[in-house]
């Protein structure tokens, strides 16, 4: 009888759906350009500082304390993201692709007294993290800065798309692959991009 409902037990843990990560889940809705809250937050109190390759992005509440800092990396377009309380205490840290705001990495969500309340790796979301399908667009040719990055759901599955531009005078073709999100496979589209300015 135990026998019996060990097995019973394991054929529906296996029956069980596996719900599959989507874009949308991923993607970062924060007040990255937007401003949540214009009784707290003015984007006038925002200042930037371009340095080589970095540009640092600082906003601030109406009154004065810090609201978020945003240090973006132009060699791999990434930016690295930290949102404060109005009582100065930090309320949210993590990494996000600069093109589509992708979250990648692990963001940690901080309480008002500054004590951590959760973390979410997003790396973990997708069997094929964003640092793994780069390292794979890179053995195919497509290295960052020149690329763009998105998630796109191709074929029913969720896939990395590394976009590299051939652009003279903004006009251009682009190159495309995708990096499969379940098992790294990489494939092309039978289409190209063309933009004209």
């Amino acid at each position: 009888m135990k026998k019996e409902l060990v097995i019973f037990i394991f054929f529906i843990l296996s029956c069980k759906s596996t719900a599959q990560t989507t874009r949308y889940e991923l993607i970062f809705r924060g007040p990255i350009s937007s401003n949540q809250n214009p009784k707290l937050v003015s984007n006038e109190n925002r200042n930037s500082k371009d340095s080589l390759n970095y540009i640092i992005i600082r906003g601030k509440y109406i009154s004065g304390s810090k609201h978020v800092e945003i240090l973006q990396d132009k060699n791999t377009k990434l930016y690295y993201w930290k949102q404060f309380h109005p009582n100065g205490n930090l309320k949210e840290e993590g990494i996000m692709t600069k093109d589509n705001r992708i979250c990648i990495g692990k963001w940690k969500i901080y309480l008002e007294n500054g004590k951590l309340d959760s973390i979410t790796d997003y790396d973990k979301k997708l069997k094929i993290s964003y640092y793994k399908a780069l390292e794979i667009a890179k053995l195919n040719g497509y290295e960052m800065p020149e690329l763009e990055v998105d998630l796109e759901k191709n074929e029913e599955k969720l896939q990395w798309q590394f976009t590299k531009w051939n652009d003279k005078d903004g006009s251009g073709t682009a190159n495309i692959i995708f990096v499969d999100t379940e098992n790294g496979k990489v494939s092309k589209p039978d289409y190209q991009l063309v933009r004209k300015f």
